[in-house]
């Protein structure tokens, strides 16, 4: 074309543009200005043609097409947006559609695939939640719930509809609705002597392999741990909580069993007789608060040194309370 003072002259006479530029902008060239002569004098351009690649949001907000050279890539769009549901990418024919790796070579419709969004609650019961734990589960996915803290606690696990023994390490998958987890705590580990001053334990819990008790002259399990410690120590709660049951049991003697809540209930064994007088069923009793004096009115352990037989459920199951104290 002409050269003026407004520069090139393109062949429909626009100012500023070269023929060079004219044909990239309409043909998608992508060679340098010599190559495009090059292939200009040599016979090599062709037109590319354009096709249409349409978006269907499928429910959701509305994508512009993008008109696209033969051979050449989309571009990936912003991703549209759906209320109750994550973006899941773009497909044709049950394929999803990569913007990297697939070119364009005919009109086409990419429609998009969605996921079910699900609203995850917590139940921390005092507690504080880890800040890697999502409040939704996106459908089809796998989520893994860290462990809240709750302070003088130790987590037992989750528990949530359907699964009422509690998880520490869950994985939720396969999920189909909102979802409430729920913390379950344990108070956390005591030391014997926060029981009994100078407290030792001599006997631990076994439930499966009997051993001979003197007092009885033949073998039996051993369900809890024993105290030992001078006769008439002072006993005290290991956990505050409501005083459930006193009762006196023909081989045990004196006993008293805590509700602390959590479902933990703890019963002191082979007490004095002569309790507190605020130890009566039904009041409140603070940690640390006395229960009771070690005795000797357990029949069924009457030939070991004075001690404090302790035993400790959870969910109405016996446990280990070395689990729960520290030696």
């Amino acid at each position: 074309g002409e050269t003026g003072e407004t520069g090139a002259q393109g062949p429909q006479g626009e100012p500023g543009k070269s023929a060079y530029e004219l044909y990239c902008e309409k043909y998608g060239y992508t060679g340098s200005e010599e190559q495009w002569l090059y292939d200009l004098l040599n016979g090599n351009l062709t037109e590319k043609k354009q096709y249409t690649v349409a978006f269907d949001s499928n429910g959701g907000s509305d994508v512009p097409s993008q008109s696209v050279a033969f051979g050449e890539k989309a571009t990936r769009p912003v991703s549209p947006e759906k209320d109750g549901y994550a973006f899941a990418g773009w497909y044709v024919n049950d394929e999803k559609w990569s913007f990297v790796g697939y070119s364009v070579t005919e009109d086409i419709t990419l429609v998009a695939s969605w996921s079910k969004v699900y609203k995850i609650t917590y139940d921390l019961d005092g507690g504080v939640n880890a800040p890697s734990n999502p409040d939704i589960f996106i459908e089809h996915s796998e989520v893994v719930v860290s462990a809240p803290t709750k302070s003088g606690h130790i987590f037992l696990g989750w528990t949530y509809t359907g699964q009422s023994e509690p998880q520490k390490e869950l994985t939720l998958q396969n999920v189909s609705g909102d979802i409430t987890l729920k913390a379950n705590w344990a108070f956390a580990k005591k030391s014997v002597n926060s029981i009994v001053v100078g407290g030792q334990v001599f006997r631990g819990h076994d439930p499966n392999n009997p051993v001979f008790s003197p007092s009885l002259g033949e073998a039996r399990v051993h369900l809890g741990i024993d105290i030992a410690a001078d006769a008439n120590a002072p006993v005290a709660a290991l956990y505050a909580g409501l005083v459930y049951q006193i009762w006196d049991d023909p081989m045990m003697g004196t006993c008293v069993a805590i509700d602390c809540g959590n479902s933990i209930m703890i019963t002191y064994k082979n007490l004095a007789s002569n309790l507190p007088e605020n130890i009566v069923v039904g009041n409140e009793i603070a940690e640390g608060q006395k229960v009771g004096n070690i005795g000797d009115t357990a029949i069924m352990e009457w030939a070991d040194e004075p001690h404090l037989h302790f035993e400790m459920t959870i969910k109405d199951e016996l446990v280990d309370p070395m689990e729960y104290i520290e030696p």
